[in-house]
């Protein structure tokens, strides 16, 4: 069973040092079973990884098991595979099985990059509607501050004074800037201010 198992099976002393593994270390790490035999686990994991796995080790000296415990292992070629682990101590050692798990942790991270992208797409989508939104808005005030402009030189040419004309310029510029503040508090992802809203006609 040891020899045949597919989950990299371990026998090690009460400080992590291997003193057998099986075939399966040498298909995960590449290290010939030999080499394997006489290091620390501790040592063969990633320098990130090193510290929890000196925990895990100190929790199983106090007897307690290990289970799902996950860190990384420098293969012989300095790539890391990811393993998941299930511990015991015993007699003052250490009896373990750790199962290659690199394989669905890149399919995960792939994964989450694909999600990721698409919604950065949908948010891209989002936006080309909104800009879409408002280009209409802003070239309806336009028109507006426009039209009523070219009223108040016509009522100014005829000696009128353009007081309603300008009062709806100002109050077509006041919208424009009302959308302004929009688009920059959606740009910068603000709170929306709240306001009460008279729905009667």
């Amino acid at each position: 069973f040891f020899t045949l198992a597919q989950d990299l099976l371990c026998i090690a002393d009460g400080n992590g040092v291997l003193r057998r593994v099986n075939q399966e270390w040498t298909r995960a790490l590449g290290y010939p079973q030999g080499e394997l035999q006489g290091r620390s686990i501790v040592e063969l994991a990633h320098p990130e990884d090193r510290q929890a796995t000196a925990q895990a080790l100190e929790r199983l000296s106090g007897q307690r098991p290990i289970l799902g415990f996950v860190n990384r292992c420098l293969a012989q070629d300095g790539s890391p595979r990811w393993l998941e682990w299930r511990a015991v101590a015993a007699d003052e050692m250490i009896f373990a099985s750790a199962r290659d798990i690199t394989q669905r942790i890149m399919d995960e991270a792939e994964r989450d990059r694909l999600e990721n992208q698409l919604r950065q797409s949908q948010k891209l989508e989002a936006i080309g509607t909104l800009a879409g939104g408002i280009a209409h808005d802003f070239n309806n005030v336009l028109s507006a501050i426009m039209g009523y402009t070219e009223l108040a030189q016509a009522g100014l040419a005829m000696g009128n004074q353009p007081i309603m004309e300008l009062d709806n310029v100002m109050a077509a510029a006041a919208r424009a800037r009302d959308l302004v503040r929009q688009i920059l508090s959606f740009s910068r992802q603000s709170g929306r201010k709240l306001q009460p809203l008279e729905l009667r006609p």
